[in-house]
């Protein structure tokens, strides 16, 4: 498969990941049906087997889990090499889709688990416990 992108695409790419991110609560891979809606059927910039294999592959590497998001980088930028030709951008182009990607899901993160913990803790100081009336009230 080769394709042309643009640099507005590379943006749509990026503006998209981004927008993901913020969903991405339960995990990177909770976004795995949009990002195929979105690479595979609506831009066509991977083939159903390519995304299915950057998954695949992610999964069973050691690691992060958002492994896959930098293979689809990768895959992207892969076929936009090819549609230039080849030569030194079939390598330039990879590794420009692994950054935009990466960083578009990345950037945005919500917070982890231990800074969810210590808000939660800061909240939890605000907030006192009257036993006696069996009410909250803010401190």
């Amino acid at each position: 498969m080769s394709l042309t992108l643009t640099g507005a695409d590379w943006l749509a790419l990026l503006t998209h990941f981004l927008s993901l991110s913020l969903l991405a609560i339960g995990g990177v891979i909770t976004t795995a049906p949009d990002m195929h809606r979105y690479l595979v059927d609506q831009q066509h910039w991977l083939s159903d087997a390519q995304f299915s294999s950057s998954i695949a592959v992610a999964q069973a590497a050691p690691g992060p889990n958002v492994l896959f998001i930098a293979l689809l980088g990768w895959n992207v930028g892969m076929n936009a090499g090819i549609g230039m030709g080849g030569g030194p951008l079939t390598w330039v182009y990879p590794l420009l889709g692994v950054a935009i990607a990466m960083v578009g899901i990345l950037l945005p993160a919500p917070p982890s688990p231990s800074q969810q913990r210590a808000g939660a803790i800061e909240i939890g100081n605000c907030v006192q416990f009257e036993p006696s009336s069996k009410a909250w009230h803010p401190s």
